[in-house]
């Protein structure tokens, strides 16, 4: 997380969706959780998604996911 912390700071690095990087940097740094999760957590709610489901333990830490057991209720 470090490393995508630097590139975010260098403008040379063309990064898609730079803010969005930024944002889930913070998330996962603040909730324990992988950068994937929080990355993929915040594409989905900008694409109009309620929840997003997952296996992960952690991953159900972000507002966001929702366990599958959860989702198959």
């Amino acid at each position: 997380m470090d490393v995508l912390q630097g590139m975010t700071e260098f403008r040379q690095f063309q990064l898609g969706k730079r803010e969005m990087i930024t944002e889930a940097l913070s998330l996962a740094s603040a909730s324990g959780v992988d950068f994937s999760d929080a990355l993929i957590a915040l594409l989905d709610r900008e694409a109009g998604c309620t929840a997003t489901v997952t296996f992960d333990v952690r991953a159900l830490r972000l507002e966001q996911m929702l366990a599958v057991g959860e989702a198959l209720n």
